[in-house]
């Protein structure tokens, strides 16, 4: 068996959900550790190297999940500002983690709450937001809360949400993520004009005032949705 290091990767700037998550350098004696240790092995299999692939969904309880709300307000039609929580679950094992976010407009990130982490703290790093992490125990969770702009404004008169590329990545490879997203908006303001991906293996379900998407898969995956006035 080859043990592998698994970290969340989901990056591109400007986009909603945008977040990048890598190991900071370890020294030879801490690597040494790891790799030595209880951490979790995966046996031999073809990597994937980044197209998208949906899996069944009995495997959804096995991997990292990625719960994301956004919450869209009678304001952010006008400043674009909105609401995200977003909660990693069943984290894999690791010294050291940061997850930096690459928004254009960001603000108040906070930790909301953490299990199975010896140590989480939100600090800039390179003019960006990001959050540290210490001693990630197999099965952490980690969820946080900010204001990113990211609702736009079409010519049309049109409302456009994007999010992604989710992804759970190291090094080339890309391994299994389950993916939920929950957009919450004003439906006395808004009505939905078209979401995308609709594809098998992907579950949408929709209510008066949230549309939700929830998927498990390999490779990148990335969301809109359009909004019209009422």
């Amino acid at each position: 068996m080859q043990k592998f290091i698994f970290l969340v990767f989901v990056s591109g700037a400007s986009l909603l959900a945008c977040t990048q998550g890598y190991a900071q350098p370890m020294t030879e004696a801490e690597m040494e550790k790891w790799l030595n240790s209880d951490a979790p092995v995966t046996a031999n299999r073809q990597i994937n190297e980044g197209k998208l692939v949906f899996l069944p969904r009995h495997k959804a309880s096995q991997v990292m999940h990625s719960d994301n709300t956004i919450i869209i307000g009678k304001r952010s039609l006008d400043n674009g500002w909105v609401r995200l929580r977003q909660c990693y679950h069943n984290l894999d094992a690791f010294p050291r983690v940061q997850v930096v976010y690459h928004y254009k407009q960001m603000k108040r990130l906070k930790i909301v709450s953490s299990s199975g982490i010896g140590r989480a703290w939100v600090t800039p790093l390179s003019g960006k937001d990001s959050v540290q992490l210490q001693q990630v125990k197999q099965g952490a969770s980690l969820c946080v809360s900010a204001w990113v702009k990211a609702l736009q404004r079409e010519p049309s008169g049109h409302y456009r949400l994007k999010t992604g590329p989710y992804r759970r990545k190291f090094l080339d490879g890309y391994f299994p993520l389950r993916m939920t997203l929950r957009v919450d908006y004003p439906s006395q303001l808004l009505q939905i004009a078209g979401f995308a991906p609709i594809a098998p293996g992907m579950k949408i379900s929709r209510k008066q005032n949230q549309l939700v998407f929830d998927a498990v898969f390999e490779g990148e995956l990335n969301t809109q949705v359009n909004f019209a006035r009422r």
